[in-house]
């Protein structure tokens, strides 16, 4: 994963609920990142143009979405 990849959460992820999103959102990686305390690699994740960036998103709740190829 990295800065500029399509992602959303993988289907065992609960972290959608406190943040107020649809367990289906799609984002945009827009920051990754090591916590400082923890040591637990973080993505901070754009869901919408409109709407402010989910910041600290544990890296193992988010998979990327495969790029498709557009038409012919």
């Amino acid at each position: 994963m990295k800065v500029g990849d399509r992602v959303r959460f993988r289907p065992t992820s609960k972290s959608w609920r406190s943040r107020g999103l649809d367990p289906k959102a799609r984002g945009i990686v827009m920051d990754l990142y090591r916590a400082p305390m923890s040591g637990e690699l973080k993505v901070d994740v754009r869901f919408g143009p409109s709407t402010v960036t989910e910041l600290a998103i544990p890296i193992e709740d988010m998979e990327r979405v495969p790029q498709t190829s557009g038409p012919p």
